[in-house]
């Protein structure tokens, strides 16, 4: 369970911020590559 534990929290950590930073790009750059991914 440890292993386990220390093996999915830095990858979901990762995951959240590199979601977080996308998101706060595509809104601060206004949204040229959000939409490039979605078409």
């Amino acid at each position: 369970m440890i292993s386990r534990f220390s093996y999915d929290t830095p990858i979901s950590k990762i995951k959240e911020k590199l979601n977080a930073t996308f998101l706060f790009k595509s809104i601060y750059l206004n949204d040229p590559i959000k939409k490039k991914f979605e078409n």
